[in-house]
């Protein structure tokens, strides 16, 4: 037995060599072995390459509305627990540079359906010149449906026209000559191809000749020229009436005085300006209802604060107000109420300067639907109509968010951290202060 196994264990060989002599190369074998080596390495290199590689993978899921309550001791959100609600919101904070409060609105429009002029939770400000928010306009407002025209004027404006027409068609050349002519003038910028101001005409051209009938009244009765009616010519009788008229109505067509209007800043057609002593009115374009009383008292309040601060005693309204109510058959409680509801708009935009406030900055959430969908800032108004080369919707985005603003605030307040890598917060935030602007 001891001699059996001392020959099992000298014989005991796994690695046996085999004699040179007996191997043979080939062409054909070193070819493939220098293939399979160089595939061995390039796998090697591309694998340790991949699992040292760091790359953000995103998926999208349809989440559910979250409760994100904070601890009062931890100061860290709670669990998540479900809610009912179906809906996603969206955090803003967005400076249109060049438009409008009482042209900018917010619309929803999903799969489910479509939402317009959005209000609820949104804030609006007025930006000045330098991008400084200067006045809270309103809370949820709404672009107010005003009268777009006079219902009780039925006659068309060819009909009018027939006896010649009241409001004045000025050019360039003769609005300047309007402005130092005339201590009030009131301008409708219009263009042919605006709805509105096709439906405003005939209002417009009725309240022109309201003021003709006034001036000719204030001619026939005054003690300078009441003597002297017989002896006018007709140039010279329309004259005195214009020049006794007390406010001159007219009207530019920005279709053809395209360069004239956007160097006064017309944005949207009809606008409806007054000027006085030359000078645009310190209380802005007119944005009340478009029927003749409406106006006539917007007319009428002018005059008095202009006569209050220059000195001076308004009256020449007055006649006009005689005038407006015989033809359009207004009582005085109509005529009254109209004239409370002036000098309202008046007591609460008195100091205010257009051109101080180009800007307006929306601010909110919205609550929309977790659906596909978008949301838009637009530059539209349900009583004018833009005029697009004069629209500039240039705008920066100070914030744009998803989700609960507190969960935003912690993710903010923690950004760096072992729990929120380094560029999380631009991952779910990518738009913070992006400017964009419009390209003409």
């Amino acid at each position: 037995i001891k001699l059996w196994a001392k020959k099992w264990v000298a014989d005991l060989d796994m690695y046996r060599k085999v004699p040179t002599d007996l191997l043979e190369g080939t062409k054909q074998g070193r070819f493939l072995s220098w293939a399979a080596l160089m595939l061995i390495a390039t796998l090697f290199t591309k694998e340790t390459q991949s699992f040292l590689a760091r790359r953000l993978v995103t998926d999208l899921a349809l989440d559910k509305r979250v409760s994100t309550d904070v601890d009062d001791k931890t100061k860290i959100p709670k669990a998540f627990t479900k809610d009912k609600k179906n809906k996603i919101r969206v955090n803003f904070n967005i400076t249109m540079l060049d438009l409008k409060c009482e042209y900018a609105t917010i619309d929803v429009f999903s799969t489910l359906g479509k939402e317009q002029n959005v209000t609820q939770n949104v804030n609006r400000w007025t930006v000045d010149a330098d991008g400084i928010a200067q006045e809270f306009v309103h809370r949820n407002m709404l672009q107010h449906d005003i009268e777009l025209k006079d219902e009780k004027v039925t006659t068309t404006i060819e009909e009018m026209h027939e006896n010649g027409e009241d409001a004045i068609s000025l050019d360039p050349q003769s609005f300047e000559f309007a402005l130092h002519e005339y201590q009030f003038l009131f301008m409708d910028f219009y263009a042919g191809w605006c709805s509105h101001c096709r439906d405003l005409a005939p209002t417009w051209e009725t309240l022109a000749n309201v003021m003709v009938d006034a001036g000719i009244h204030a001619v026939e009765n005054s003690e300078e020229h009441g003597s002297k009616i017989h002896e006018y010519s007709d140039e010279d009788f329309d004259k005195a009436v214009s020049l006794a008229m007390p406010v001159v109505i007219a009207k530019v067509d920005c279709v053809d005085h395209h360069d004239f209007c956007r160097d006064q800043g017309i944005m949207g057609y009809p606008t409806l300006r007054l000027f006085i002593d030359g000078k645009r009115y310190s209380g802005g374009d007119y944005y009340g209802n478009r029927n003749v009383m409406a106006m006539t008292e917007f007319l009428a309040f002018a005059e008095e604060k202009y006569k209050t601060d220059n000195g001076g005693e308004a009256g020449m309204m007055e006649k006009a107000r005689e005038f407006m109510k015989i033809r359009m058959n207004v009582t005085e409680e109509e005529r009254q109420w109209a004239e409370a509801m002036e000098r309202t708009r008046h007591a609460t935009h008195e100091k205010w300067n257009p051109k101080d406030h180009p800007g307006c900055r929306l601010s909110g959430e919205l609550h929309i639907d977790r659906v596909p969908g978008n949301f838009y800032i637009r530059a539209q108004s349900k009583s004018h109509d833009l005029a697009p080369h004069m629209t500039n919707v240039s705008h920066i985005v100070h914030h744009l968010s998803f989700g609960e603003a507190r969960l935003m605030k912690y993710i903010s307040e923690r950004h760096g951290s072992f729990a929120f890598p380094g560029k999380m917060l631009d991952s779910i935030m990518p738009m913070e202060e992006y400017v964009y602007k419009t390209q003409n």
